[in-house]
C-alpha cells in the first residue's frame, strides 16, 4: 500500500507535529509508520516541509518524499509550484485556506482540492497565540475525513499524544473540510508545475556534499500583518483619564473586597459596560445593599462569551486566569493589580500585558475603628500579618480571636524593613 505524504508549513506552525499525529493514527490501524521533518536553523514564519510514510511492511526508506500520494498546506501562501512539485495524479490537496474550492480548482486545475479554514477554527478554540495561530491539529482532523479515517481512531491518537483538548477542533474541521473530485485527465495540469520527477538519487560513495533543500531564503513569501483600528481603553471608557479596562480585567489574588473597592472607585468614572466574575458578584451585592456607591455590573452567565463581553470591563480573580472560564474571553488583554506592581520585573515575570500599583494594605486605625463599629465579640483575621492583628484584637480589646491560613501572607520583605526601623 505503500503511502508518503508531505506537508508544507512554516516555522512555529507544528507542521512536524501533525506529520507525527497522520503517523500514530495509522499505527493504531496497525500500519508500519515514518515522519521526520525537514528543517535545520531556519527562523520562525520560514518554510519547513515534514513528511510522513505508511506501509503494510517494515518501511527502510529514509529519503525525503519527491512524489507524495497526498500534500498538506499548512500555510496558504505556500500554495504553488514548490508544493505541488511531484504530487501523483488522484492525490488529494489538502490546504488550509478560506479561499472557496471552486476558486482553488480553477487557479490550479488537474488536483484533487480539500479546503477548511484551519486558522479561524483554530482561534476560535484558542489554539497558539493572538498573533501566531497552530493549525496542525485541526488540519490533522480535516485529513481523517478526507482520508476516510475513524474518528474514534483519530481522537484515540490525540488522547495518546496529550492532544485530547485540540480534538474538538479536529473534529470541527472534520465536519467542516469540503472535498473536491478527482480531475478528468492526469494532463490537464499546467501554469508550469515542475515535472513529478525527483532528484536522482546518488549511490553513497558517490555523495561529496549535501543535496540543497529547496528553501533558499531568498523565496520566502511573507504574510501581510492585518491591522485592527481600536480606541485606547481610556479614550473608551473613562472620562477621568485613568487606565481602568486593563486595571479592572484580572483583579489580584481573588479578594472580592478589593474588587468592590475597584467598582466603587468606578462608580463615578466608567459609562461602559462592566462585568463580574461569580465570584465577585455575592459580595458586590452585599456592599450594594450597604449603600456603598458602586457602579452597574452583571454577574457573568454560562451563556454570555465572545462578542457579548467586547469592549466590557471584566472584573475576575486570580484563581480565573488559565481556567477554561478565560476562553469565554478570546482576545482579552489581562493586567495585574497589586501592590506588588510596584516591584520592578513582576509584571513582565507574570507575563501580563499591563500592571497597576494597587495596595490592599489597611491603615491600622481605620481597621481597628472598623472592627469596633461592628459590634462582634468574635474576629477572624486573614491575609497578611494576621496573627498582629489578632493578638492585638485579644490582648488590648479583650476579642475572642482567629486566624484563617491562606496562601496569601505578608512579604518579606515588609518584615525585614519592619526589622531595620525598630532597630
Amino acid at each position: 500500500m505503500p503511502l508518503e505524504i508531505r506537508l508544507h508549513g512554516r516555522g512555529g506552525q507544528g507542521g512536524v507535529t501533525c506529520a507525527k499525529i497522520l503517523a500514530a493514527t495509522y499505527a493504531r490501524l496497525g500500519k508500519s509508520v515514518q515522519a521526520f521533518g525537514d528543517y535545520a536553523g531556519e527562523r520562525s514564519g520560514a518554510p519547513v516541509r515534514a513528511y510522513t510514510r505508511v506501509d503494510e511492511k517494515p518501511i527502510t526508506n529514509r529519503n525525503k518524499v519527491y512524489r507524495p500520494d497526498h500534500v498538506l498546506v499548512l500555510d496558504p501562501t505556500l500554495l504553488g509550484p514548490d508544493a505541488v512539485a511531484g504530487l501523483k495524479h488522484d492525490g488529494l490537496l489538502l490546504v488550509n485556506t478560506p479561499e472557496p474550492l471552486p476558486s482553488l480548482e480553477q487557479r490550479f486545475p488537474g488536483y484533487r482540492f480539500a479546503v477548511v479554514d484551519a486558522t479561524e477554527i483554530a482561534r476560535r478554540h484558542g489554539i497558539g497565540s493572538r498573533s501566531v495561530v497552530i493549525v496542525n491539529t485541526t488540519l490533522a482532523g480535516a485529513y481523517a475525513r478526507a482520508l476516510d479515517l475513524p474518528l474514534d481512531v483519530v481522537e484515540e491518537t490525540y488522547r495518546d499524544l496529550r492532544l485530547h483538548k485540540d480534538f474538538p477542533a479536529a473534529r470541527e474541521a472534520y465536519d467542516a473540510v469540503s472535498l473536491g473530485t478527482a480531475p478528468a485527465a492526469h494532463g490537464s495540469r499546467r501554469n508550469g508545475t515542475p515535472s513529478s520527477k525527483g532528484p536522482d538519487v546518488l549511490p553513497l560513495t558517490s555523495h561529496v556534499e549535501g543535496a540543497p533543500t529547496g528553501l533558499k531564503t531568498g523565496s520566502w513569501r511573507t504574510q501581510a500583518p492585518r491591522y485592527v483600528e481600536a480606541l485606547a481603553p481610556c479614550n473608551a471608557f473613562c472620562p477621568a483619564g485613568n487606565d481602568v479596562v486593563g486595571f479592572v480585567q484580572a483583579i489580584a489574588r481573588g479578594d472580592e473586597a478589593e474588587a468592590t473597592r475597584i467598582l466603587a472607585e468606578l462608580a463615578d468614572q466608567v459609562d461602559g459596560p462592566i462585568h463580574l466574575h461569580g465570584a465577585m458578584a455575592a459580595m458586590t451585592e452585599t456592599y450594594r445593599d450597604a449603600g456603598v456607591a458602586m457602579a452597574p455590573a452583571e454577574r457573568i452567565t454560562e451563556g454570555m462569551r465572545g462578542k457579548a463581553l467586547a469592549r466590557s470591563l471584566v472584573l475576575a480573580p486570580l484563581s480565573a486566569r488559565g481556567t477554561p472560564w478565560m476562553k469565554r474571553l478570546p482576545h482579552a488583554s489581562v493586567a495585574f493589580a497589586s501592590g506588588l506592581m510596584r516591584v520592578r520585573g513582576v509584571r513582565r515575570q507574570r507575563a501580563f500585558d499591563r500592571g497597576f500599583p494597587l495596595s490592599d494594605h489597611a491603615d491600622w486605625r481605620a481597621l481597628l475603628a472598623t472592627v469596633a463599629e461592628t459590634g462582634a465579640s468574635r474576629v477572624l483575621v486573614t491575609h497578611g500579618w494576621s496573627d498582629a492583628l489578632a493578638r492585638f484584637l485579644a490582648e488590648e480589646r479583650g476579642l475572642e480571636t482567629g486566624t484563617i491560613r491562606t496562601a496569601f501572607e505578608g512579604e518579606t520583605g515588609e518584615l525585614t524593613e519592619a526589622a531595620e526601623t525598630t532597630s
